[in-house]
């Protein structure tokens, strides 16, 4: 099994070099074959000084500001038919890529790892987005588009690069998060999802 891994990242000098690294012993337990995408989206603290060192990954130089665009560039970058991505600030845990393994090998174009049937670290969510701003969202989603999702702003995620390429993203920012969800009901893309764990980013 192959599968590319991808992590966006914006000024995560503290942080990066631990996620990589777990997604670097996760990729090795149960891949055949694996790559790590690094999508740096324009760092400032260094961050980049600490990539270059490395020579596991593959750097990639986002032209385009915004969360959005560092996974699309990273996503149409990817080698392999599968690309799994979370963020670089430790409140996705790497290891939990185990979870995603039989929705792959079932050829699901969108997995996504929900926050909301897992669990959450006191104070990993602000009370605000937890009760109010992401629940509604995820429901106006849910009834709208009739896709049976739970966490419109999961930032872990695995999708089919062939079934992405479908899609024409036009975002950039935040909302590419939901309007991959969106374009996934409408394409009527093959989608489930998975509780994943979601901590306090440092």
């Amino acid at each position: 099994m192959k599968l590319s891994i991808l992590i966006p990242s914006l000024n995560e000098k503290d942080t990066i070099e631990k996620v990589i690294n777990t997604a670097k012993s996760t990729g090795l337990r149960f891949f055949d074959k694996f790559e790590i995408i690094v999508a740096d989206n324009g760092s400032t603290d260094g961050s980049l000084e600490v990539l270059k060192k490395r020579n596991d990954i593959k750097l990639l130089r986002v032209p385009v500001r915004g969360y959005g665009a560092a996974l699309h560039f990273g996503i149409l970058s990817a080698k392999y038919s599968y690309v799994l991505f979370a963020d670089a600030d430790l409140s996705y845990d790497f290891s939990e890529i185990e979870k995603f393994i039989p929705y792959i090998q079932k050829e699901y174009d969108l997995i996504l790892g929900s926050r909301f049937k897992g669990e959450m670290e006191e104070g990993a969510m602000p009370f605000t987005h937890r009760f109010l701003g992401t629940p509604i969202l995820t429901s106006l989603i849910r009834r709208i588009y009739k896709i049976n999702t739970s966490d419109c702003n999961s930032g872990m995620r695995t999708v089919n690069k062939s079934f992405y390429q479908q899609l024409c993203m036009k975002n950039s920012g935040m909302e590419w998060a939901s309007e991959l969800l969106i374009k996934t009901a409408l394409k009527k893309g093959k989608y489930i999802e998975v509780p994943i764990h979601f901590y306090k980013d440092q």
